[in-house]
C-alpha cells in the first residue's frame, strides 16, 4: 500500500513538473528574431477608409470622405487630419518584443479575447473589407501591452507603450479658427451701437465710435480673442437641446484678401454659443489675369484663390455646427 501511494505521488509530481515546464515554455517563448519586427506588416495607409476603435469606454467610428475622416458616430463631424494620421502611424509602428503564447485558454486572462479586451482596432477599405483587425490587452509594468491579430492565436508583447484614444474628441482639433493678425483689415461689431476697429499703418485703431478712449492693450486682447477661437463642445445646428438659442450678437472680421467671417454669439443659461460662416459664396467666380501682369500681381491672385478655397472649405466643415465656447 505504501509503495502504491509512493508511486502515485511520484507520478503526480512528474506530471506537475511536466505541466509547469509546458506552462513556462508557453509563457516565455522568446524568439530573438522577432524583437523589433512590425506587428502590422504590410498595412497600406492609403487603403484605409473606415476605422473602428472599441474600448471599455466607448466605440469610435471614423469614415473617410476624400482626404478627410469624419466621425461616423457623431453625425459626421470633421476630424483633424493630423490626429488621424498620428493614430494610424502609432498603430502601424507597433513593434514586437516577444511571443508570449499560442494558447487560446490564456486570451481571457491577458484581455485579448473576442469578448474581453482593452481595445479592438479595425481598419477597412472603401468596400468595408477588413484590412486588419487586432486586440490590445493588458498592460505589463505600466508600459508594454499584450497584442493579438483577431485571426491568429499568437499573442505578442509590444516593444513600447501603445497610446490609446480616450474618446472621439481625441481626433478633433478644438481650434475652430486661427486668423493671423497680419491678415485682418477690420473688425466690426454689429447689432449694437456702432463699434469698429481698422488697421492703420499696421496698427489697430478704434474708428467707431469716434474719439473713443480705449486702451491699446484691451484692443489687442479683443483682437487676439476673435482671431483665435477655441470651443468646448459642438452640436448639429438643428439639435433640439439648443433650439432656444437666439444669436443676437454679431461680429464681422474682414481680411485683407476681402474674405469676411461672420461670428454670431448667444447665451443660454450659463453656456455660451457661437456659429461662424465665411462670405466665400460672395467671392468672384472668375479672376482675370493678363499676360503683362507682374509677379507681385500673380502672387496676390494666387493668395486670393487659396483664401477663397480655405473659406469655402471652412463653410463645408463648420457651417452646419454650433459651438459651445468659453466665456
Amino acid at each position: 500500500m505504501f509503495n502504491k501511494t509512493k508511486k502515485l505521488g511520484l507520478t503526480a509530481f512528474l506530471l506537475f513538473l511536466i505541466s509547469f515546464g509546458l506552462f513556462y515554455l508557453d509563457t516565455r517563448t522568446t524568439q530573438p528574431n522577432l524583437v523589433g519586427t512590425d506587428f502590422l506588416s504590410g498595412l497600406d495607409n492609403e487603403k484605409i477608409f473606415y476605422i473602428q476603435i472599441e474600448t471599455n469606454r466607448q466605440a469610435i467610428s471614423l469614415i473617410r470622405d476624400g482626404e478627410k475622416f469624419f466621425l461616423k458616430s457623431d453625425k459626421g463631424y470633421p476630424t483633424s487630419n493630423e490626429r488621424i494620421n498620428e493614430f494610424i502611424y502609432n498603430m502601424a509602428s507597433i513593434q514586437i518584443a516577444d511571443l508570449i503564447t499560442k494558447n487560446p485558454n490564456r486570451f481571457e486572462d491577458l484581455k485579448i479575447s473576442d469578448n474581453n479586451f482593452d481595445a479592438k482596432i479595425t481598419f477597412e477599405d472603401n468596400q468595408e473589407k477588413k484590412l486588419t483587425e487586432f486586440y490590445i490587452g493588458k498592460m505589463l509594468n505600466n508600459q508594454q501591452r499584450y497584442i493579438r491579430l483577431s485571426k491568429e492565436n499568437k499573442v505578442y508583447l509590444s516593444k513600447d507603450i501603445i497610446k490609446l484614444p480616450t474618446g472621439e474628441k481625441d481626433f478633433i482639433d478644438k481650434t475652430l479658427l486661427n486668423i493671423s493678425r497680419s491678415e485682418i483689415s477690420s473688425i466690426k461689431v454689429l447689432n449694437t451701437s456702432s463699434f469698429q476697429i481698422d488697421k492703420n499703418d499696421n496698427k489697430f485703431v478704434v474708428t467707431q465710435p469716434k474719439k473713443a478712449q480705449i486702451e491699446e492693450s484691451k484692443v489687442n486682447q479683443f483682437i487676439n480673442r476673435i482671431s483665435n477661437v477655441y470651443f468646448k463642445d459642438f452640436k448639429k445646428i438643428n439639435d433640439d437641446s439648443i433650439s432656444k438659442v437666439n444669436f443676437d450678437k454679431s461680429i464681422e472680421v474682414k481680411l485683407s484678401n476681402a474674405i469676411k467671417y461672420l461670428f454670431e454669439f448667444s447665451q443660454l443659461d450659463d453656456k455660451y454659443y457661437l456659429k461662424v460662416l465665411s462670405n466665400a459664396g460672395e467671392a468672384p467666380k472668375e479672376i482675370v489675369i493678363h499676360s503683362e501682369d507682374d509677379q507681385n500681381k500673380l502672387k496676390s491672385v494666387e493668395k486670393t484663390i487659396l483664401a477663397q478655397k480655405k473659406a469655402q472649405q471652412f463653410n463645408l466643415e463648420h457651417g452646419a455646427w454650433i459651438y459651445e465656447i468659453h466665456k
